[in-house]
């Protein structure tokens, strides 16, 4: 092996002439038969490379199917467009007021066993109205009737704390009754 190998002989000048020859000789479409009358061998059907996979085991050919669509399956995925997230409600908190809240709101907690009449009655003698509500915990906003109350808001949340049916009842900040 560590001895070099002789150097080849160069050609004789008649057999590079000949082979020379032969080279032009050859049709530049592949599928044209050569100089000596021969078919160029056909390209590789479907049969036989099935034939190149006969040796394969059944559960081999399936591994590579489920692999190869298993890839596919993360190509989508990795390609699909990005779901914009849900926006971010704010945290609120009971004396949070609401977007467009009128002068006098008050975020209200009725007892669980207030019927809806005893409710609305209570409503009336108060003169406010539902705006929001109920929360995940039970709380309604109320906007007090601004133009006609009878009493200011400090009177209406008295009355209002004082009554068995309530069990929460504070102002919403900065949204105060004006002053009278």
């Amino acid at each position: 092996m560590r001895a070099e190998a002789a150097p080849a002989a160069a050609p004789h000048p008649a057999q590079l002439a000949r082979l020379l020859a032969r080279l032009d000789a050859v049709p530049s479409d592949p599928d044209d038969e050569d100089d000596a009358g021969e078919a160029l061998p056909p390209p590789a059907s479907a049969s036989r490379r099935r034939r190149a996979f006969a040796g394969t085991p059944r559960a081999a050919r399936w591994l590579i199917a489920a692999q190869l669509v298993a890839l596919a399956g993360l190509g989508f995925y990795a390609l699909r467009p990005a779901e914009s997230p849900a926006p971010r409600t704010g945290y609120r908190t009971l004396a949070t007021a609401p977007a467009a809240a009128p002068h006098g709101v008050l975020r209200v907690v009725f007892a669980p066993e207030t019927s809806e009449a005893d409710l609305r009655a209570l409503l009336l003698s108060v003169r406010a109205e539902i705006v929001g509500g109920p929360s995940a915990a039970g709380a309604y906003t109320l906007a007090l009737d601004g133009a006609g109350a009878a009493e200011p808001v400090d009177e209406v949340l008295r009355l209002l704390r004082a009554d068995p049916r309530i069990r929460f009842a504070e102002p919403v900040a900065g949204h105060d009754a004006p002053s009278r």
